[in-house]
């Protein structure tokens, strides 16, 4: 609850209280009740800015998980991999953060088997992410739109801030590539999806994908679009402050 109103420090201070006495009924061994404070407080820490103590929450709900439901695909290993590899990407490993994310993404698809899953779709998403940040254009193409295909299966052909999200990378992916018909596609989709669903507090999401298709249509020589694209971007980053 005091994560959810904000208050970080208290749900810290909550969290730790509570792991502590946890460890004091069941002992040293590996517990999943353990395990789950553990991944709790690791989210709080991260929050909080905290990387190195997230870091090692996250690690030992890891380990102590796979000490409980041993090698077996399971959900609740799935969830720590995951987070462990975005925090590894925000501290900059980003080999640790391809292992890991990758590890999360098999685990999950034995799970949830071929049907398309939200929960897949984000890792797949965040793995394309890292393999850009990697320099892997190919990968992380691949990677962006299987993520693309599985969240329009899941949310529907609707605008969806999901999907969204994962026109827009995969639009600057593709702008990269050198591809930029495909980029200003998907980027044009994403704005308008944007604008469907990201209400006042989302207009930075809008400006810049804005921005992005800017630089496309200035690539592609279209220099009416670009001046267009960032008049836009500068009236909707004005109105947000507004």
């Amino acid at each position: 609850m005091c994560k959810e109103k904000g208050d970080l420090d208290a749900a810290a201070s909550h969290l730790t209280e509570s792991l502590s006495m946890k460890r004091a009924v069941y002992g040293q061994g590996a517990r999943k009740e353990v395990a789950f404070t553990l991944h709790e407080l690791g989210m709080v820490f991260w929050a909080k800015g905290d990387l190195a103590a997230a870091e090692r929450h996250f690690t030992e709900s890891l380990s102590m998980k796979r000490a409980v439901y041993g090698q077996e695909a399971c959900k609740e290993v799935a969830f720590t991999l995951h987070e462990l590899g975005v925090l590894f990407r925000a501290k900059g490993d980003l080999d640790a953060a391809v292992s890991h994310l990758t590890e999360s993404l098999t685990m999950m698809r034995a799970v949830h088997g071929e049907a398309a899953h939200g929960t897949v779709a984000v890792t797949l998403h965040v793995l394309g992410a890292v393999y850009r940040d990697k320099g892997d254009l190919h990968a992380a193409a691949s990677h962006l739109s299987e993520s693309l295909n599985m969240k329009r299966a899941v949310y529907g052909q609707g605008a969806h801030r999901e999907v969204a999200i994962t026109l827009h990378k995969l639009g600057v992916v593709c702008k990269e590539k050198g591809d930029l018909d495909a980029a200003a596609r998907h980027l044009t989709e994403s704005l308008s999806m944007k604008k469907a669903v990201c209400g006042r507090a989302a207009r930075g999401e809008v400006a810049v994908t804005l921005h992005e298709l800017a630089v496309v249509c200035k690539d592609m020589g279209d220099l009416d679009a670009a001046a267009s694209h960032l008049n836009m971007q500068s009236a909707v980053q004005y109105r947000g402050g507004a």
